[in-house]
């Protein structure tokens, strides 16, 4: 045999074994993979996710803002996009964010195993957005859970992947914000 002939052979044979080990997860099997780890996580945590069903939401609505803050621990309100708040430091006397103001964020993003994937608490101003209801920024998840705050309100919001950042959607991973800071200016 022609050692040439070989030597394409052989590459051939460890390029196809390379292609195929290498083939990427699909995204359904990711999202079944993110949907395991947040069903872990309730468990493991004892959340008691309210808002979930459209026939008792209103009534969770008033019992979750009805409650003194800092909310029990496990205790969170699943937003009308899917984002889940648990509010622990709030002022509603504050001013809350209306169309058009400039709000600042400062957050650390946490992996559901609390490893931190995101910050922005050493920026010197935070995440600066307009607010606008219903925007995807920073996240339609984030964006939603803005609505339920006020001027120095901090809060807990998990954040699926399929409402959140672009980078997390390609991760394919649910992300807990560890809200710090929320500024509202005119």
């Amino acid at each position: 045999m022609n050692l040439n002939i070989l030597r394409t052979c052989i590459f051939a044979t460890l390029l196809m074994f390379t292609v195929s080990s290498c083939k990427t997860e699909s995204y359904a099997k990711k999202r079944k993979a993110e949907k395991a780890a947040w069903d872990e996580y309730i468990t493991n945590n004892n959340l008691d996710l309210r808002g979930t069903d459209a026939e008792t939401r209103e009534a969770d609505s008033i019992y979750c803002f009805s409650q003194t803050v800092p909310w029990p621990e496990n205790l969170y309100f699943k937003t009308p996009s899917g984002a889940y708040l648990r509010i622990y430091e709030d002022d509603p006397d504050a001013m809350a964010p209306k169309t058009g103001n400039t709000v600042i964020l400062r957050f650390t993003a946490y992996d559901l195993s609390n490893n931190i994937y995101s910050m922005n608490t050493f920026d010197r101003e935070g995440q600066v957005i307009v607010y606008t209801p219903g925007n995807g920024s920073p996240s339609v998840g984030i964006n939603e859970a803005l609505a339920y705050l006020h001027h120095g309100s901090r809060a807990y919001v998990i954040v699926d992947s399929k409402i959140g950042t672009s980078e997390q959607y390609s991760s394919v991973i649910t992300l807990r914000y560890d809200i710090t800071s929320i500024s509202v200016t005119r």
